[in-house]
């Protein structure tokens, strides 16, 4: 059985148009522990919510009116090989 393509995922083609239209670029990387991201200002998290696959680095992209923080490490690797992007 074949693995379906990062590029044949109909979000992932939303978010590639996104990050044209945007003119988005990578900001940095979340360093994510507990599988869980946390927004929040001055020791008050006001936003929770779980990564795909658990602990590790996850791409933060910014652009003109959007930030973003993928959930999802493996999927961005897949999109990333298959696009040749950076």
């Amino acid at each position: 059985m074949t693995d379906k393509l990062a590029l044949d995922d109909t979000a992932n083609q939303r978010f590639l148009e996104l990050m044209d239209a945007d003119g988005m670029g990578i900001l940095g990387h979340v360093a994510v522990d507990a599988g869980q991201i946390e927004l929040g200002a001055c020791g008050s998290v006001q936003i929770t919510t779980d990564t795909v696959g658990g602990d590790g680095l996850f791409p933060v992209w910014r652009g003109k009116k959007y930030l973003v923080i993928e959930l999802d490490a493996l999927n961005h690797s897949k999109l990333l090989s298959e696009t040749n992007n950076t």
